[in-house]
């Protein structure tokens, strides 16, 4: 349980004990759901961050080695190249993108876009469209600690 203050926490599970529930207090919030939560004491915000899914992301598509990108995204509009390659990876294309879509939607905003536009072609993947999910992992492969405030 999160709360403004500890007072207006300890006053919540006093309310709660008092109706008949029992409750375990086990300290300090600092994970859930693969997010871990820091807390900043100076200006009491806290930082989100996924680090752990995307070493898994990256591991999985074998690019631990990677040069990094300073864009999660091309310049160059991303369409169905219908006359394209297909997918010829040995990862599994809609698993990675359901990956990036779960980290875009909890602590990584800043790659939405790039997520939501080769999330299109999960049915039926060409090699462009690889290559674009390539260039959002190795934008995250730079920003791994980075996370949302």
């Amino acid at each position: 349980m999160s709360g403004k203050t500890q007072g207006v926490i300890d006053d919540f599970v006093d309310m709660l004990r008092s109706r008949g529930f029992v409750l375990d207090i086990e300290g300090p919030f600092e994970e859930y759901l693969g997010i871990k939560f820091k807390r900043n004491g100076r200006d009491d915000t806290i930082e989100m961050t996924q680090k752990g899914l995307i070493t898994k992301i990256i591991a999985t598509m074998g690019l631990a080695d990677c040069k990094p990108n300073i864009s999660p995204a091309s310049q160059i509009p991303l369409g169905k190249d219908e006359q394209g390659l297909p997918m010829s990876e040995s990862w599994n294309y809609p698993s990675i993108v359901g990956m990036l879509l779960y980290l875009s939607t909890n602590t990584r905003p800043d790659i939405s876009f790039a997520v939501s536009q080769v999330g299109r072609f999960s049915s039926a993947p060409k090699q462009s469209h690889a290559k674009a999910v390539k260039t959002i992992v190795r934008y995250l492969a730079g920003t791994t600690d980075k996370g949302m405030i």
